[in-house]
């Protein structure tokens, strides 16, 4: 998919349990999905995993805003602007083997992310005010702002969120500039 010179204002992806981010790309099964992105603004999009959710997927992301944009839902949101995950390593039920995961290679590069938040709920305590960086993942950063981005736990309970502008559970980031 390639996205050029293109605004996302206002959307939402809502589904009970998952509402997935507003550009939704993820593997088949037999090939790597793949994702280009220059010159576009996402602007107060709501769901619970980014604007972006990128699953087991290459992509590029270039001069591009992200502003506003919040992840939530009652169970807790994630990356209000990119949700970044592939698939870990693990053992087939079937056959007893280790078998290699699906990973996911993200550049983002002369990006701005600006006002994004990430709401805490009953089981996340929300993570990764502009980006959260799951399992099997390179992300390269280079050259972008992050300011003001956040994450809240509005729900009452002792949790603290978690990486107001990057969180990463199980991924690498590499940030330059």
């Amino acid at each position: 998919m390639n996205l050029t010179n293109t605004v996302f204002e206002e959307n939402t992806a809502s589904k009970t349990g998952n509402s997935y981010g507003n550009v939704y790309i993820t593997n088949n099964g037999a090939t790597i999905s793949t994702l280009y992105v220059d010159n576009c603004s996402f602007v107060n999009n709501h769901n619970k995993y980014g604007a972006f959710y990128l699953g087991s997927t290459i992509a590029t992301i270039y001069n591009s805003s992200f502003i506003g944009n919040n992840a939530t839902s009652s169970s807790g949101g994630n990356g209000a602007a990119i949700y970044a995950s592939g698939t870990a390593t693990y053992i087939s039920s079937y056959s007893g083997k280790l078998m290699n995961g699906s990973a996911s290679y993200v550049l983002v590069q002369g990006c701005e992310f600006i006002n994004n938040t990430a709401f805490g709920g009953t089981y996340n305590q929300g993570q990764g005010g502009a980006i959260y960086v799951n399992n099997n993942v390179t992300m390269y950063i280079n050259d972008c702002l992050f300011e003001n981005n956040k994450v809240m736990n509005t729900t009452g309970n002792d949790k603290p969120g978690q990486g107001g502008a990057i969180y990463a559970s199980a991924g690498k980031v590499i940030i330059s500039n």
